[in-house]
């Protein structure tokens, strides 16, 4: 991302620290997060770009939008891009005061599904320290960096963290994620798993619930007791969650079956179950 609003020299001669990090995240586990990010400055900041990284993951985030805190305050200008390009100053000279510190931003993002539970390092890169020609990154494009009122960049840092794709912890630490395999939001992945029919026995129609861990085929099919095809009820592909189907005590013709003990078999990659119902007329 090449830079915009900051005519970069050579980083001056500064002491201060001035640190973004990530304080929280809010995630539904069904592919929406917000990351809550704070800061400490102890330099007055007149502006700011960087990268919001995610990096561990199977596909990209998407990059929604920005809102809150202290820098929607400070600035007229806050905004994101999809690639999480997150870019912030005042057209009327607004700054961050010096030794401040407090609730930075919102980043709203969306992810694939297919990717919860994983454990992902977020960070943008690189930290502008003394003596590091324009504090920029491969290619000459900036990746982190802070500016004060007159334009000039500052000595920055963002705290790596992690994060556990489909939940809401281990954003805090800087090797594995706090939570990996003990999520503790609302919604856990989803294991693979296939439901007794409702009601049981049943006439003329019965729910069939089922789970998908992981995203793929899948496929529950109706057999009579000799092993007949009786129904292809569920032929598709299924991200992650929770379903059901219901069946009218058809076949594939279209035509109603007689009444008798039935068997269904969900298949969904190395994942196989049957189970028994029973029709009643």
């Amino acid at each position: 991302m090449k830079n915009i609003f900051l005519m970069l020299m050579l980083c001056a001669s500064v002491f201060a620290a001035n640190t973004i990090s990530v304080s929280s995240v809010a995630d539904d586990g069904a592919g929406m997060v917000t990351f809550s990010l704070d800061y400490m400055f102890d330099d007055e900041v007149g502006g700011f770009q960087f990268d919001f990284l995610v990096e561990g993951i199977g596909t990209a985030l998407m990059y929604d939008s920005v809102s809150g805190g202290d820098a929607a305050v400070a600035f007229n200008s806050v905004t994101t891009n999809s690639s999480g390009t997150m870019l912030g100053f005042s057209f009327t000279g607004g700054t961050m005061a010096a030794e401040t510190s407090g609730h930075f931003m919102d980043v709203m993002a969306t992810y694939d599904v297919t990717d919860v539970a994983i454990c992902a390092t977020i960070h943008a890169v690189e930290d502008c320290t003394n003596g590091q020609p324009a504090c920029s990154g491969a290619e000459g494009d900036t990746r982190m960096v802070l500016s004060d009122s007159a334009g000039q960049p500052l000595e920055s840092s963002f705290t790596m963290s992690t994060w556990t794709v489909g939940s809401s912890c281990g954003t805090t630490d800087t090797g594995d994620c706090a939570c990996s395999g003990d999520l503790d939001n609302d919604i856990s992945p989803y294991e693979f798993g296939l439901s007794k029919n409702y009601p049981n026995p049943f006439n003329p129609t019965t729910t069939i619930g089922y789970d998908i861990k992981t995203a793929g085929e899948v496929s529950i099919v109706i057999y009579d007791m000799t092993g007949r095809e009786v129904r292809n009820l569920v032929s598709d592909y299924a991200n992650p969650g929770s379903y059901s189907v219901v069946w009218n005590a058809k076949n594939n013709q279209g035509l109603e079956v007689s009444a008798g003990m039935y068997v269904y078999k969900m298949i969904a990659g190395d994942f196989v179950q049957v189970n028994k119902m029973l029709l009643v007329k």
